[in-house]
């Protein structure tokens, strides 16, 4: 299920927005119905008969006047749930918590509900030297504490993190740049690997766009600083992909900042670009 709260500004009324995918796994048709409720508000999501192995979308929409808006400062969270029932039969249910915000760029700056964001933070991988990938909680909710000891206010998270790192965010109104696993191709590759790259942008994006502190969605890190014809194809591919799955959240890429490369046209569809400066280190 995806929850996705879409507000035009500051001070505007929420549509919300609530999604869903079945697939039916019995061995003859059956007719779903689906309802859902966000906070105390009830919505439809439609009914169908889906065949014998077949998927069939699920979408209804809920109207949120005047709601509680979430940010850093207040992460306030409504909590949304989905019910599926066959026959009258509840035969599946799904929660989630999930905020009301706006994220915009205008004039070169990124928008929070509205106001514009100052944002100091740590980039992190999901790994450490004695459990490798295989990290616990504890040590998951250790590296949070750590990153908002030293004031962070954003996680760039390259890449894409366990769930439990992403409730926390949402939780303590910590911010996410959530990065899928692109990194360091050539140009001479970039056609192989775009059809596997989107896929994994989308599935990034299934599974995360209910969490209100994810922010950016992160195509790359670190393609050609002089993209050629390849990767704009690829940034445009991908950003008119994430979009039509989520059009409330701005689409970016991360770069090595090489001086020399300067202005690069091919980067003008996304929305925002993370430089990676190195300070000295590399050429």
């Amino acid at each position: 299920g995806i929850v996705n709260p879409r507000l035009g500004c500051g001070a505007c009324d929420s549509t919300v927005v609530i999604e869903t995918r079945l697939r039916n796994v019995s061995r003859r048709a059956r007719r779903a119905t689906v309802t859902g409720t966000f906070g105390s508000r009830r919505v439809r999501l439609g009914s169908a008969r889906i065949g014998r192995g077949d998927t069939e979308d699920f979408r209804g929409t809920v109207k949120i006047s005047d709601p509680r808006l979430w940010s850093p400062t207040d992460p306030y969270l409504y909590p949304a749930v989905i019910e599926v029932r066959v026959g009258g039969r509840l035969v599946g249910r799904w929660r989630a918590s999930t905020g009301i915000r706006s994220v915009k760029v205008s004039g070169g700056r990124l928008y929070l509900n509205g106001r514009p964001l100052t944002i100091r933070g740590v980039g992190l991988h999901e790994d450490n030297e004695a459990q490798g990938f295989a990290v616990d909680n504890a040590w998951r909710r250790w590296l949070v504490d750590r990153a908002k000891e030293l004031g962070a206010s954003m996680l760039r998270t390259h890449y894409p993190m366990h769930p439990y790192i992403h409730e926390i965010a949402d939780r303590e109104g910590l911010l996410i740049w959530s990065e899928i696993p692109v990194y360091g191709h050539k140009s001479s590759v970039i056609d192989d690997i775009t059809g596997p790259a989107i896929a994994l942008l989308r599935k990034n994006i299934e599974t995360n766009a209910s969490h209100p502190s994810v922010v950016i969605w992160s195509i790359a890190n670190e393609l050609s600083s002089e993209p050629g014809p390849t990767q704009g194809t690829y940034i445009r591919r991908a950003k008119r992909a994430a979009h039509e799955l989520d059009p409330t959240r701005p689409v970016g890429l991360a770069v090595a900042g090489y001086p020399g490369a300067g202005c690069q046209p091919r980067y003008g569809p996304l929305d925002v670009v993370g430089v990676n400066d190195y300070f000295g280190w590399y050429p």
